[in-house]
């Protein structure tokens, strides 16, 4: 499968925005999660194709982990790491 890169950037972009604009939620002590909705060009609703989660970790350079999805297809994501102000500006360029 192939994503234009400006569908990817744009997904990128909506990813940082949510990092920016959500205050990091903290379950179970130290994990911090991630709720995302993929654009649907690039994955099915719920889902996380291994392509996509290896250009989102390349470019926020940290690993996520699908800990489970929402009923709406919103995939919950733990971070591998805090990711502050400077990290959200590197995956938005």
């Amino acid at each position: 499968m192939t994503f234009s890169p400006s569908l990817f950037r744009r997904t990128l972009a909506t990813v940082a925005a949510i990092l920016a604009l959500a205050s990091a939620v903290p379950v179970h002590g130290f994990e911090t999660t991630l709720r995302v909705m993929l654009h649907p060009d690039l994955a099915a609703r719920g889902t996380l194709p291994p392509g996509v989660q290896a250009q989102l970790e390349a470019t926020a350079e940290t690993t996520f982990t699908l800990r489970g999805t929402t009923r709406t297809g919103a995939l919950d994501l733990v971070v591998g790491k805090a990711l502050d102000a400077q990290d959200v500006g590197a995956i938005t360029r």
